[in-house]
């Protein structure tokens, strides 16, 4: 491809307004491929200032206008490098890696809905829409990565930003004695946090059961003075902290109450753990049998 503009070569330098700023200064200004025009330092502070909220997003990284990613095309063929070719290389700097970003976190989201069925029966020109625009991605602020939350649905907007974990630092945090160490978090039951019962959801680090996960913030709290003592009657029978409101927007670490593999149930509990979950575990490593040399 040739040049996106001749007006990026040394020779003829950008015109036009910044889409951002407003201002029609020459000095800094670059035009993209999509033909609109932009203070190269106003695209600095823009890639800079990321997503507006706590779910990750990437239109930070396209054209305000047009919604085009932000690439200026290098020259074919030209020399002593200009205009736009310096453009382009200072895009790919500012942007490639935020692009790589964006391209993990729509996998994480698509394998998230792919595992639980969202996907079914949807046409192949619509997944990318509906895994963008339902599914949402946050930064772990344990371990800096990005982990799927679930559902946008389930992302509600009272979300502590602050106290917002992936599966894997939920595991390591969680005040429990039932933390398996050999198989770690790919395996582990989770108590609802609203009441006595096993969590089947975990939304944005927050753990329920289907009937907690139907009302998740309506403030109640069942079963409220149990802590599953023999007195308690609890129907988990294990000593747990007390249940906690259901308030989506306020964020816990979780309570392990055991091990689908130690329990030989792992095959019919697949889903307990998202795929995603695995992928970023970073706790102890899954001890290996040790091999048995044949004698004779």
């Amino acid at each position: 491809m040739g040049c996106s503009s001749s007006s990026n070569r040394p020779d003829d330098p950008v015109t036009g307004t910044c889409s951002i700023c407003l201002d029609d200064e020459t000095a800094d200004m670059v035009k993209l491929d999509c033909g609109h025009t932009f203070h190269f330092s106003c695209l600095s502070q823009q890639v800079k200032a990321k997503w507006p909220g706590k779910r990750m997003s990437f239109g930070y990284i396209t054209c305000g206008l047009c919604r085009k990613d932000l690439e200026i095309t290098e020259c074919e063929g030209a020399k002593d490098e200009p205009r736009c070719v310096h453009a382009a290389r200072r895009m790919r700097v500012l942007v490639d890696k935020h692009k790589t970003m964006r391209d993990r976190v729509y996998k994480l989201c698509y394998e998230s809905a792919k595992f639980d069925g969202s996907l079914d029966g949807m046409k192949e020109s619509e997944i990318k829409n509906y895994v963008d625009t339902k599914i949402a991605a946050f930064l772990c602020t344990n371990c800096d990565q990005p982990f799927c939350g679930g559902k946008v649905e389930c992302a509600d907007s009272k979300l502590e930003a602050d106290k917002l974990m992936c599966q894997s630092c939920s595991f390591v945090n969680s005040r429990s004695s039932h933390k398996c160490k050999k198989h770690g978090v790919k395996y582990a039951v989770f108590k609802c946090n609203h009441c006595c019962s096993i969590a089947t959801f975990d939304c944005s680090g927050n753990h329920y059961c289907d009937t907690c996960h139907r009302s998740p913030s309506d403030r109640k709290k069942l079963r409220a003075h149990c802590r599953g003592r023999p007195e308690d009657k609890c129907p988990l029978s294990i000593p747990h902290p007390l249940n906690v409101p259901r308030n989506h927007g306020k964020t816990k670490t979780g309570f392990v109450v055991g091990c689908t593999k130690c329990l030989g149930i792992s095959e019919y509990c697949e889903t307990i753990v998202s795929r995603q979950t695995q992928k970023l575990y970073k706790d102890d490593p899954v001890k290996q049998p040790k091999q048995v040399k044949k004698v004779g």
